[in-house]
């Protein structure tokens, strides 16, 4: 299955007779599905639907969604008459005409009709948010679908490059791990002289007390005790482990799909193995190998968090 990442963009279109709905969304990293959604004041009530078809399409990221709806009927924002406020002056007219008798009054002109309180309404009455649901959600979504199906297009070519690239990041660690383990022998002998020095430092620090120590301590004694401590600092059981997390880790990248959350415990098993390596081996000629792995780990970890 392919991998997917979370960033990406992608902006959707959908058209009708008397309206464009244009959809833009982006995601960034991010642990959850974290939503945004800038919507006109007047179209609020739509962002419910809209969360839910991004929880249905994706799983992880920070998501913005912007919604812009255009109109192409301009007219319908012109001020329109109103009848009800018309009948209302003309009667009015006739009112103070009927309480005036006798004196002449001079009937408005239309253009001082159109300049009286509320003769003139400008453009469409307000919608209810059912109605503007009922007109403009549907196609909102539809754009919206489209707007994710090139998002998604995106997180599936950016997570392509991105498999490879950790896959060439893994190969080095694995590369790294086997330099180690060619050099095991070495560092078991390395670590087995050290201990016998170190004993034989403390036994010299004691005096005559060491020196009697030295007498009456037999060879296999001291050999089985160096032998027991030199165990505790084998390196075999974490080189193991390191190469099974690493297998595990390239198939999880080949599964594809939501494998994020997986990745990075798997970085953390890695990284875990790499320093109990490099705290049980001081030696120099296995520490520049030691360093390279835990930068790797690292850029893992770091490329890892932008996958879904």
């Amino acid at each position: 299955m392919p991998i997917m990442s979370m960033t990406a963009f992608g902006s959707g279109v959908f058209q009708t007779d008397t309206h464009t709905y244009r959809c833009e969304v982006k995601t960034l990293n991010s642990r959850f599905l974290d939503s945004n959604i800038r919507l006109p004041r007047t179209l609020s009530s739509f962002e419910p639907a809209i969360i839910k078809l991004l929880k249905e399409r994706l799983k992880r990221g920070k998501v913005e969604v912007t919604v812009d709806i255009v109109s192409h009927q301009p007219s319908t924002k012109l001020p329109e008459l109103n009848p009800t406020a018309l009948e209302h002056y003309k009667n009015l007219a006739k009112q103070i005409k009927s309480s005036l008798p006798g004196v002449g009054v001079k009937d408005l002109s239309v253009f001082e009709f159109l300049r009286l309180d509320g003769t003139l309404e400008q453009g469409q009455k307000s919608s209810s948010a059912d109605e503007l649901a009922e007109r403009h959600l549907d196609n909102v979504l539809k754009a919206l679908g489209d707007g994710i199906d090139k998002l998604i297009e995106g997180r599936l070519a950016e997570g392509t490059t991105l498999g490879k690239a950790l896959e060439s990041i893994l190969g080095n660690i694995a590369d790294e791990r086997v330099e180690v383990t060619k050099k095991t022998e070495e560092i078991n002998a390395a670590i087995t002289t050290n201990y016998r020095e170190k004993i034989q430092k403390i036994l010299e620090k004691m005096g005559d007390v060491g020196d009697q120590v030295s007498k009456h301590l037999p060879e296999d004694r001291l050999a089985m005790e160096i032998a027991i401590l030199a165990d505790k600092a084998d390196i075999a059981e974490e080189l193991t482990r390191l190469e099974s997390h690493e297998q595990e880790f390239l198939k999880t990248l080949k599964e594809g799909k939501e494998i994020g959350r997986k990745l990075d415990f798997l970085c953390q098993e890695l990284h875990r193995e790499v320093n109990t390596i490099a705290s049980k081996v001081s030696n120099l000629n296995v520490s520049g190998h030691t360093l390279s792995m835990k930068q790797y780990v690292e850029r893992l970890r770091q490329q890892v968090q932008n996958i879904e």
